[in-house]
């Protein structure tokens, strides 16, 4: 932090937990340095420091679900770990089991993200281009045997249903991108983190 690091995190490198317990969370920090942008090795451990102004932009945050380590991450400008050490529990177990870390992905992926509607966009898109490409085939096929077989015609019903469903996930996931960003602005997170002014008045 002396060297000018707005928040430094504490990465628990050799953790003394049970196997499941340090993959599900291998998998939880890739998720939210995917849904942040900002690739940190582990985001559960709460040895961290924060500047002063970083933990005054978490608490001025009008948010009701909060995750202190992501908004950290986001209002800080510089940002690194060290490795500190772990040991395992002692007496009681702790009480984020696999259920907590499965919706604590779920807020993190929601309230930092608009990925979870963009992957219902992007499908809808591939199953319509599926549905398109065998309605495709179908018509050629009919224009150059002349007559359908079973299979074919199989082919030609799943072309219409593929086609008609991935239209309408591609027009939810709009819609859902349009309400998405209707979300973000109404959060009223910083766009630009200003550290000093210098030659002008704060406004």
């Amino acid at each position: 932090a002396k060297e000018g690091y707005d928040v430094v995190g504490g990465w628990r490198h050799l953790r003394r937990d049970p196997f499941t317990r340090k993959f599900f969370s291998k998998i939880m920090n890739l998720i939210i340095s995917k849904s942040i942008g900002v690739r940190m090795h582990d985001y559960g451990c709460m040895l961290r420091v924060y500047r002063r102004d970083v933990v005054d932009r978490i608490v001025s945050s009008s948010e009701n679900a909060t995750f202190i380590p992501a908004l950290g991450v986001l209002f800080g400008s510089n940002v690194t770990e060290v490795k500190v050490a772990h040991e395992a529990r002692a007496k009681t177990p702790s009480r984020y089991n696999i259920f907590r870390l499965v919706k604590l992905n779920y807020d993190l992926m929601t309230g930092f993200s608009l990925l979870p509607i963009q992957m219902l966009t992007f499908a809808g898109f591939g199953i319509s281009l599926i549905g398109f490409s065998l309605s495709l085939y179908v018509v050629v096929r009919s224009f150059v045997v002349k007559t359908l077989t079973g299979l074919e015609a199989i082919y030609a019903m799943f072309s219409v249903l593929y086609f008609f469903v991935g239209i309408l996930m591609l027009s939810i996931g709009i819609i859902g991108e349009y309400i998405g960003r209707i979300y973000q602005e109404v959060r009223r997170r910083p766009r630009y983190i200003v550290r000093e002014y210098e030659g002008c008045e704060k406004k």
